[in-house]
């Protein structure tokens, strides 16, 4: 009889850690296969193996995970990536690290970045990303590295929440950009329409 209870008991974690698991990396694969879908070249295949076929995005190349299999960093440093950056990145709650330093990345920094409460560490500069900063930036109360330097961005660097934190060498290499962080004033709006 103990014997019979440990087995069902055995069959009900192994049926509950499989109906669990699966949402949270398939939630994670399709953000991460949204991301792939933006790029419109990548020379290198850094992306190959970011397949929605293959469920377990942790066994996917420059990505990686944490004790409980979440996508914890994203790294395509260096990868001659040319495209745009998703929205859906912001899904990845659980994510450390993202870095996509020195690609051809370009368009608009997504507002949902600032929905990666758990992100330390940004590394976006050496692309071609456009159009303003996005002030969610500033709710990622934990980001501690900021690289946003040598893109096209443009209009006044948000002082708001974390961003105040950031100096010159962040946003570096934007011309377009202005602001005290960038010791350059930001054109006065004309009253007359």
């Amino acid at each position: 009889m103990a014997a019979a209870s440990a087995s069902m008991l055995c069959i009900v974690i192994v049926i509950c850690s499989l109906l669990s698991t699966p949402s949270t990396a398939n939630h994670e694969v399709d953000a991460l296969i949204d991301v792939k879908k933006m790029i419109l070249e990548d020379p290198s295949n850094a992306l190959q193996t970011w397949n929605p076929s293959s469920p377990n995005p942790c066994k996917w190349k420059y990505v990686f995970c944490d004790a409980h299999g979440h996508v914890y960093t994203v790294h395509l440093a260096l990868k001659n990536l040319s495209g745009a950056l998703s929205p859906r990145i912001g899904d990845l709650q659980n994510l450390y690290q993202l870095d996509l330093t020195q690609n051809s990345l370009f368009g608009i920094l997504p507002s949902t970045l600032g929905n990666l409460k758990n992100l330390v560490v940004l590394h976006l500069g050496h692309n071609q990303f456009s159009k303003g900063i996005p002030q969610s930036l500033g709710q990622l109360s934990r980001l501690k590295f900021l690289s946003l330097e040598f893109n096209k961005l443009s209009g006044r660097v948000p002082t708001v929440g974390k961003l105040s934190e950031f100096g010159y060498k962040s946003f570096q290499g934007n011309p377009e950009l202005c602001g005290d962080v960038v010791k350059k004033e930001c054109p006065r709006r004309s009253l007359i329409p």
